[in-house]
């Protein structure tokens, strides 16, 4: 999968910070979160603190954890969004 593309679509998007909040959201209320390694999970956690998330390799990140941690929520949220993946 190509999160960078996927990124590209995403920060031009007025709602790029709403989508970084949803990403966010299921990566942290996945049951599969163990799958988030602690430097991750730190570094999404200085991105919400400084409100970062819709910063572009802070995207990438999300994208990737919330295809890693739900894939099927993952491709739904994208779908929903009408990306393409």
């Amino acid at each position: 999968m190509n999160y960078r593309e996927l990124v590209k679509l995403v920060v031009v998007r007025a709602d790029a910070q709403q989508i970084a909040e949803r990403l966010l959201d299921v990566v942290m209320t996945s049951y599969n979160a163990g799958l988030v390694t602690p430097n991750e999970g730190e570094r999404l956690a200085d991105a919400f603190q400084s409100d970062r998330l819709s910063d572009a390799d802070v995207l990438e990140s999300l994208l990737e954890l919330a295809h890693r941690t739900e894939p099927e929520k993952f491709r739904s949220l994208i779908e929903e969004l009408g990306l393409r993946i």
